[in-house]
């Protein structure tokens, strides 16, 4: 269509305007900044991983997956929804007592404070998802020291999720899985609530559980 020059430079403006509004409104951002929580467009949990690393998650089947989150919060009411199980270590007791009324016999609750903690709450088992987004409460080298137990508690096939894997607290993280063989992917954009982008990164071994099982859509979060 042959535009006038001063109808296509408003109609310019008005996409350049109107694109972030559709953005924040449609994924539920704007809905998360005004409460401070992760939510959808509806007010659904959502994890508090960028945009781009939720939509390609939501893509794949969990019901038969095993969850181990060295950090609760609306991730926990998300992976509910979706996983077989899920396994929350969690430093602290104010989140603990917000998730425990909200989540299902599938998931259960531990309050942790050192990496002893940890490895006690979990000793011998072994997980298909496991997500690394908390290391407070165990030192300054807690979200490597949690990553490290995240690999040793790994299946075969599994995938460890490290969120803000851009932060200088996750460097070690992407050094020892190199070290170990582990493939990265990374998921950069933004967050719920968030006003910068970053990223959420997915390690992996055996890329079976990568694949979607069916094609992509565009339909919300």
């Amino acid at each position: 269509m042959n535009l006038p020059p001063a109808l296509k430079r408003r109609l310019r403006f008005l996409v350049g305007f109107a694109t972030p509004l559709s953005f924040s409104f449609s994924t539920g951002h704007f809905r998360s900044a005004m409460g401070s929580r992760a939510v959808d467009q509806k007010g659904q949990p959502l994890p508090w991983y960028t945009y781009p690393a939720i939509y390609y998650l939501s893509q794949l089947d969990f019901s038969s997956a095993d969850v181990l989150e060295f950090g609760g919060g609306q991730s926990t009411l998300w992976w509910d929804q979706r996983a077989r199980s899920v396994t929350t270590l969690e430093s602290s007791p104010t989140f603990l007592a917000q998730l425990e009324p909200k989540v299902s016999p599938r998931v259960a609750l531990h309050r942790v404070g050192s990496p002893a903690d940890s490895a006690r709450s979990i000793e011998g088992r072994m997980f298909d998802i496991l997500i690394v987004d908390d290391g407070s409460g165990i030192g300054p080298s807690g979200r490597s020291t949690n990553a490290l137990t995240a690999f040793a508690h790994a299946k075969p096939d599994g995938l460890i999720i490290v969120d803000n894997a851009d932060a200088p607290p996750s460097a070690p993280i992407a050094t020892e899985a190199a070290a170990r063989g582990w493939h990265r992917i990374d998921f950069i954009g933004f967050a719920p609530a968030s006003f910068r982008q970053y990223a959420t990164s997915i390690y992996f071994k055996d890329p079976t559980r990568l694949k979607p099982q069916a094609p992509p859509r565009v339909a919300g979060i």
